[in-house]
């Protein structure tokens, strides 16, 4: 189970709430399978050499959720070059 921190800011007249990236209490989670099917898919499309390609596929399972979610938008922001 993850348990996300809520930071607020009450200081100002406008209040602030937000999640922070960093600083999560407990572990955090392994990649779903729905992004390690979206990152496999990616793989496959964009990476040419097969010995890059098998190595990335063997990371996945060590991948936790928001790692998952930047290597999905690495690749589609490579696209956009």
């Amino acid at each position: 189970m993850t348990t996300k921190t809520l930071t607020a800011n009450f200081d100002r007249s406008r209040r602030n709430y937000f999640f922070p990236s960093e600083g999560y209490i407990g572990e955090e989670e392994m990649i779903s399978q729905k992004q390690k099917n979206t990152l496999t898919s990616l793989i496959y499309q964009n990476i040419q050499e097969e010995r890059d390609r098998e190595n990335r596929l063997a990371e996945l399972d060590s991948l936790t959720v928001r790692e998952g979610e930047e290597a999905i938008l690495e690749f589609l922001m490579a696209r956009w070059k």
